[in-house]
């Protein structure tokens, strides 16, 4: 039997519905709601620090608030001619916003409420 518990693991308690596959040392264990178990922050996805919280109460800021470095960055929104008087949004990526062509008035309005 291989020891798996480090000194930075935590215990959890898993809160949200579902299941979480926790993937660990080429391992698979499935979590279910309000299940504990031990696993170290750099194991729990981001996508499932809101179900996954520390058994004892503090918060996952409180635990490696500097392990998190999440840059934000705010994306740019322009126009793009379609032709004949219609427009797509576009955001700085390239990727289109509207679902289908806007007339110009419509495109502007949808631009200046991405933009607030």
């Amino acid at each position: 039997m291989e020891r798996t518990k480090t000194n930075k693991d935590i215990l959890w308690a898993k809160t949200g519905g579902g299941t979480f596959h926790l993937r660990r040392n080429g391992k698979v264990r499935i979590i279910k709601k309000g299940q504990r178990f031990t696993a170290a922050l750099e194991e729990i996805p981001v996508a499932f620090r809101d179900t996954v919280v520390p058994a004892d109460g503090s918060r996952i800021s409180q635990i490696q608030e500097k392990d998190l470095d999440i840059e934000v960055t705010k994306l740019d929104y322009y126009l793009e001619s379609q032709g004949h008087g219609w427009y797509d949004v576009i955001d700085s990526k390239g990727k289109v916003i509207n679902e289908s062509k806007l007339r110009k008035a419509k495109a502007e309005e949808l631009l200046d409420s991405l933009k607030k």
